[in-house]
């Protein structure tokens, strides 16, 4: 949507307008002159070119701007004096009041049309705009007549100017634009520098917002990851105590997988002579070792008592002084069923 004002010292905003939109500026038409021009059979291409051509030709003096609208082979020229249109802004568009009136609801008609400024006479023909003048006060019989004629229109002596019409402003204005165009090449490129400025403002919101997301992703997933060690916690103390018990009972059991202390100590002194007494006991997982005290110093007196025990068989004496004799026993050498005695 167009940013809309009034050509005036005031510059009186009538239409805010959309922020990428141009900016118009809507010449009274108290301040231009109205030609119409007939371009029959003249291509689409070349009408700019010869509008250009006739409206210098109309122009009253050097300087002038002229501003036009197409209805089929018929262009409307408002044209602007040089004093009107002196420091115009390029950037900005050119429309002229009346080109932004609503059309007549008849094809064929006469109107009277109370402006910004002044009175504008319309006269149309099957849906184009025939003829116009502009008063500054509302015209009398004799001035209305005046015009109809000039227009063609047939009419009597007591013909009158109607009552002026009050109309709005309209979005768009009738007709064609002369210009391939709607906007002018200043317009075109401040367009483009407001597209530059958005597009970097865009990608640069995108980046933030995929940060934004990054973060709050991150952020919920650190809490669902809290939430799930809290809630494991208890059975993972859980699962350490029972790895802990069943350390616990693999080590009881391997209790279990060799002969037990105090079974050996009871076949080792049954089959011990009578006289003999165990000093010392001595186990290192399958070593044994042993010190007994006994009169006889012959070592194969305790090799042939053990000779018949299947753990304590390899038994290997040797005499100590003081009347002791070292017995050492490998218990894996005749491996037995654990508890396993003779």
């Amino acid at each position: 949507m167009p940013r809309r004002r009034w050509k005036s010292p005031e510059a009186s905003l009538i239409q805010a307008g959309g922020w990428l939109g141009p900016n118009e500026v809507i010449v009274p038409r108290a301040d231009c002159l109205y030609r119409r021009l007939h371009f029959p059979g003249i291509p689409q291409s070349q009408r700019s070119a010869a509008l250009g051509l006739a409206a210098a030709r109309l122009a009253p003096e050097p300087g002038a701007l002229h501003v036009a609208r197409w209805q089929g082979e018929v262009a409307h020229v408002w044209i602007l004096p040089a004093a009107d249109a002196a420091g115009w802004d390029e950037n900005e568009s050119m429309v002229v009041e009346t080109a932004i009136l609503p059309l007549p609801t008849e094809q064929d008609g006469e109107r009277l049309i109370r402006l910004q400024r002044g009175f504008e006479g319309q006269i149309w023909r099957a849906g184009v705009l025939a003829a116009s003048r502009w008063w500054d006060s509302p015209p009398t019989a004799a001035t209305w007549q005046v015009f109809l004629r000039a227009g063609s229109v047939a009419i009597d002596s007591a013909a009158r100017a109607p009552s002026p019409l009050e109309l709005s402003l309209q979005p768009e204005p009738w007709g064609q634009s002369e210009a391939r165009l709607a906007w002018t090449p200043a317009q075109l490129e401040r367009l483009f520098w407001r597209v530059v400025v958005a597009s970097v403002a865009f990608l640069f919101g995108w980046q933030m917002l995929a940060w934004a997301v990054w973060s709050f992703s991150t952020v919920s997933q650190d809490l669902a990851l809290a939430s799930v060690r809290s809630a494991s916690a208890p059975l993972i103390a859980a699962r350490e105590r029972a790895e802990t018990a069943r350390d616990r009972m693999i080590a009881l059991t391997a209790l279990k997988a060799g002969p037990v202390d105090y079974v050996l100590m009871a076949d080792a002194r049954r089959l011990l002579p009578e006289e003999t007494r165990v000093t010392t006991w001595f186990r290192d997982d399958s070593r044994l070792r042993l010190e007994v005290q006994a009169p006889a110093g012959d070592p194969r007196v305790f090799v042939q008592a053990f000779r018949e025990h299947p753990l304590l068989s390899s038994v290997v004496a040797n005499p100590l002084d003081g009347g002791l004799m070292q017995l050492d026993v490998d218990l894996e050498a005749a491996p037995v069923e654990p508890g396993l005695a003779p």
